[in-house]
């Protein structure tokens, strides 16, 4: 039988983590990605650091070197090494600053992230060319932004109006289909009023 035995510090990190997701101060692939960072660097842990998170953040540059040795090559490239590195520093400052007082956990506010996706972009910037010509084509189309709620597009309209779409990242083309119908219909209420 084999006892899984949490440390003082992973209990005090994966608290906070957990807190975080709970409040929706992380997504959770941010808490995986931050958990996931503690335990490669948990397993270089002395005792003394796996006891107080005050030595493991004192700690942290000679652990890192320890992991790296431990690691580089072996099982991770030095990018991915840094990737953690960097995600448990990240979870060490985020705990400093949010994690010790209930309060500022409350007011905290993280940046969310926009990640624009080319490839998500390119069948609605095909659309929009028979709607518009294409050297216009940056005043009309935005770009689609992955967000923590879905894929984000927005379109200008004219007029000084523009509309924003977001929907899940996993839209099915069913789904996609429901959608288009409802936007006819919406546009032309006249030619559809008894459909509704």
């Amino acid at each position: 039988m084999i006892l899984s035995m949490e440390s003082n510090t992973q209990r005090e990190l994966f608290n906070f983590i957990e807190a975080a997701e709970k409040s929706r101060k992380y997504p959770p692939a941010t808490a995986d990605g931050l958990k996931a960072a503690f335990r490669l660097f948990e397993k270089v842990l002395n005792d003394d650091e796996k006891n107080s998170l005050e030595t493991f953040r004192n700690n942290i540059n000679q652990i890192y070197s320890e992991v790296v040795r431990q690691n580089l090559g072996k099982n991770f490239t030095a990018a991915s090494l840094e990737t953690y590195n960097k995600r448990l520093h990240r979870l060490l400052r985020d705990y400093m600053s949010y994690g010790l007082d209930p309060t500022k956990m409350a007011h905290w506010e993280p940046k969310v992230r926009e990640i624009r996706n080319k490839k998500l972009t390119a069948p609605i910037k095909e659309g929009i060319e028979t709607l518009s010509d294409s050297s216009q084509m940056d005043d009309v189309f935005s770009g689609a932004i992955n967000t923590i709620n879905g894929i984000k597009h927005e379109v200008i309209l004219g007029n000084n109006r523009k509309a924003t779409l977001i929907y899940p990242s996993d839209l099915k083309q069913k789904e996609a289909d429901r959608l288009k119908k409802y936007i006819e219909i919406d546009t032309n209420p006249g030619d559809e009023e008894g459909k509704r």
